[in-house]
């Protein structure tokens, strides 16, 4: 993921492996963090 390369593979990979939607998130989340809405 950090290197730019598809997700979906991996991420289909977890999902099939019985992986929640709360966990894949997480893992992306560590790696990319969270979006913040601009200081307007």
């Amino acid at each position: 993921a950090s290197e730019g390369g598809n997700l979906m593979p991996a991420t289909l990979e977890a999902v099939r492996a019985l992986a929640t939607v709360g966990e894949v998130s997480g893992a992306l989340r560590e790696i990319f963090g969270e979006w913040q809405a601009p200081n307007v």
